[in-house]
């Protein structure tokens, strides 16, 4: 059994509803299914050998049963803790390990429930295992189905450590693979998830290939870009002259620009140093044959901070996998990175789009963001730079993409530069300065143009 037939095999149990364009998952009833809890117990086996832990603690009621089958299989002790406030005693004998604490280091222990809701019970459990447990240290949270969209105000739960089977975005984009639902019901499911954190921190992201771009970002109290596709390179060395001051990159496309020979890609990246601006290359490169694409690298990267590539083929991600990672390793610590253009054909399916993400996702340390319409439910990965091209003055507006379509970067086209003045470039960068108390997504206060 894997993943998807086990979200099948809870389906046609009743395991997972939808009612009124709502995603009922109840893992209680897996408790009269042993196939179905030996396929959990195995899945939380395979991760509990990975972590250093003394003990485990099954979180009531039906968290208990899952934990003791783990403590079974991995031959570690169980203890019960109750959820009520009297004086209780956990179930283990005087000579268990939970007696046999180091004052130094204490224990090692995961607490194993059925799944996470809005968080409000375990969180109160937590408090009463440390309350219980004398140093204690939770290195885990295991759970069947992590059902939580975000975080809430129960519980943080980015503190620890969750591993889930499965979770909502699993659930939803199975059922609808599988006919189980409508586009009609898939959409009412959607349509009420909230999927905004609020503890995210761009500025602490450890990719080299990114640091870059968040340090301009600091230096100019912007996340402003501006897209640049121009055939005539001195109009665009002429308006990175004039906009360097508000904003913290440009995005050319250099397979356009006329005669772009090796002293004006020279003459680019002195610029970029000089006015300190990212360049972001948008070609749109397809993994279509390695040697050349590896040789295109290497040229783009030599005045390009960031290069925009295409996957969105199972082909094309073959050749990404065989692809020389050594090359990027380098690109990376020199601070430069791909970013994933998942604006174009190929990309009009949410549940295809996902695919991608999960067969280039083993790769994910070289990619450095994702140039998109707004970020989708499924895109999870908090060390990615999310950024949109879809920017306009009155509808999809800068504020909009920021704070509803939860976009990290910003690339405004102005059309017409002819006109741009210092007073017009301020009123564009205005509505986008830093907040540096706020999380990233919403780290720009709008004031307005």
């Amino acid at each position: 059994m894997d993943k998807s037939s086990f979200i099948q095999e809870l389906y046609s149990k009743g395991c997972i509803k939808t009612i009124n364009g709502r995603l009922i998952v109840d893992i209680k009833l897996t408790i009269g299914y042993t196939n179905l809890l030996h396929y959990i117990s195995d899945q939380f086996k395979e991760k509990a050998q990975t972590l250093n832990l003394n003990a485990i603690v099954g979180m009531p009621y039906f968290g208990i049963i899952h934990a003791s089958y783990l403590s079974l299989k991995i031959n570690k002790p169980m203890c019960i803790i109750k959820n009520e406030k009297v004086v209780q005693r956990e179930l283990v004998d005087k000579e268990n390990v939970i007696n046999k604490v180091d004052d130094e280091t204490g224990i090692n222990l995961i607490i194993v429930l059925e799944s996470i809701e809005k968080g409000f019970r375990l969180s109160n459990f937590i408090y009463n295992v440390k309350r219980r447990i004398k140093n204690c240290n939770i290195v885990g949270i295991f759970t069947v189905c992590d059902n939580s969209i975000a975080n809430n105000k129960y519980l943080n739960l980015e503190n620890y450590y969750i591993f889930s089977i499965i979770n909502s975005h699993d659930i939803i984009n199975n059922l609808i693979e599988f006919s189980n639902i409508s586009n009609q019901e898939f959409l009412q499911i959607y349509n009420t998830m909230s999927f905004k954190k609020v503890e995210r921190d761009v500025f602490k992201i450890e990719k080299r290939s990114i640091q870059k771009c968040t340090e301009y970002i600091k230096l100019k109290n912007s996340n402003l870009f501006v897209s640049l596709y121009y055939t005539n390179f001195f109009h665009i060395v002429n308006i990175v002259n004039k906009v360097s001051p508000f904003i913290c990159g440009v995005v050319i496309n250099s397979n356009i620009i006329d005669q772009f020979t090796d002293e004006k890609a020279e003459l680019l990246k002195k610029l970029a140093v000089e006015k300190k601006i990212i360049v972001i290359n948008n070609v749109n490169l397809v993994f279509t044959n390695k040697s050349i694409v590896c040789n295109t690298l290497k040229k783009l990267f030599m005045f390009s901070d960031l290069v925009s590539i295409t996957i969105n083929q199972n082909k094309q991600v073959d050749i990404f996998t065989e692809f020389n990672l050594d090359l990027l390793k380098v690109m990376s610590d020199e601070k430069r990175g791909l970013i994933l253009n998942m604006t174009g054909n190929g990309y009009n399916n949410n549940f295809i789009n996902q695919k991608i993400l999960d067969l280039v996702s083993k790769y994910n340390e070289h990619i450095s963001g994702i140039l998109l319409d707004k970020r989708h439910y499924y895109m999870r990965d908090d060390n990615m730079l999310y950024m949109t091209d879809e920017i306009e003055m009155i509808e999809n507006t800068v504020q909009n993409a920021i704070l509803n379509n939860g976009c990290d970067l910003v690339i405004y086209n102005v059309t017409e530069f002819k006109t741009l003045t210092k007073e017009y470039l301020e009123s564009i960068s205005s509505s986008v300065k830093l907040f540096r108390d706020s999380s990233w997504v919403s780290f720009c206060s709008v004031n307005g143009m």
